[in-house]
């Protein structure tokens, strides 16, 4: 049974509406580490695959992450069809209103992942997206980038499974949660970006005129990954009043390193500048002095 008519019939059975009086998203059952479990009820039809819990977490890149664990589906079937209803803007009132006001949903068809986006009458699988990964180990395992879900801070989810009935009738539907008892709620949470400066040495402890010259300042942050990937290193460094040109600069392993090569003229003279590391905003900065032999 195809993916269009799974969905076709979850929404004309109106097994996902939900009444307005029940439409609040449920609580977790538990959550640590934003890594929140949320535990599933009595599967509602035997013959589908059975939620027993989801596992929703998020990294510091914004890389959201879903485990549905299933108790009678140990392996991935063509027969099996999963769909993840997502909220993205918290209000039941906007987009696909017959499934809790979902913007997006994650649908596995055919041992395949897509990502659909709500056009007001259908959802669009062809939306641009390059982040969605699918896995499968006891159910289905989706892997997204919160860039992909237009940047939400929090979203509500439902999810929904469906197995081909073999005489060709309706498909077995089961939800989590239930049907008619409104959705989830999660909050992605991001550890916030710190820089400070822990030491700064050059090298060689005697520099030499003519020669390379190098100040390397080690830094701290709280999100090491993300720094890596968008900071900026700036070297400064004067002789005399004249400024030098960094021949090399970069960050590697939360150290910045500048480089540069001193003049023959600048022997006996001294060398002072700065290594500095902006990113998001934050800076950390730190001058250094040397006497050129």
């Amino acid at each position: 049974m195809s993916r269009k008519t799974v969905f076709s019939t979850l929404v004309l059975t109106g097994a996902l509406a939900v009444p307005a009086a029940a439409a609040a998203p449920l609580r977790a059952t538990h959550a640590a580490a934003n890594s929140v479990t949320f535990q599933a009820s009595v599967p509602e039809d035997a013959a589908a695959p059975a939620v027993t819990t989801v596992v929703v977490s998020n990294d510091d890149n914004g890389l959201v992450s879903f485990q549905v664990n299933l108790s009678n589906r140990p392996q991935l079937t063509n027969a099996d069809h999963y769909y993840i209803f997502l909220d993205t803007d918290s209000n039941p009132n906007t987009g696909d209103t017959g499934i809790n006001g979902a913007e997006y949903s994650i649908a596995v068809d055919g041992g395949r992942a897509d990502l659909g986006k709500w056009n007001g009458s259908d959802y669009d699988y062809s939306v641009p997206q390059s982040s969605l990964v699918f896995t499968y180990a006891g159910g289905p395992v989706f892997k997204i980038a919160a860039g992909d879900l237009g940047n939400p801070t929090a979203f509500n989810f439902v999810v929904a499974t469906a197995s081909d009935d073999p005489a060709g009738g309706d498909p077995h539907i089961d939800f989590a949660p239930p049907a008619g008892h409104g959705s989830w709620s999660y909050a992605i949470k991001i550890t916030p970006l710190t820089l400070s400066f822990v030491s700064l040495r050059t090298s060689p402890a005697k520099p030499k005129a003519g020669q390379p010259f190098t100040a390397s300042m080690a830094i701290s942050s709280s999100r090491p990954g993300a720094l890596a990937q968008g900071a900026q290193v700036t070297c400064t460094a004067r002789v005399a009043g004249r400024a030098l040109k960094a021949r090399a600069q970069g960050l590697a392993a939360s150290t910045a390193r500048c480089s540069w090569q001193l003049p023959l003229s600048a022997k006996g003279k001294t060398i002072t500048g700065s290594v500095s590391v902006a990113d998001q905003g934050l800076q950390v900065s730190h001058p250094f002095t040397a006497r050129i032999h």
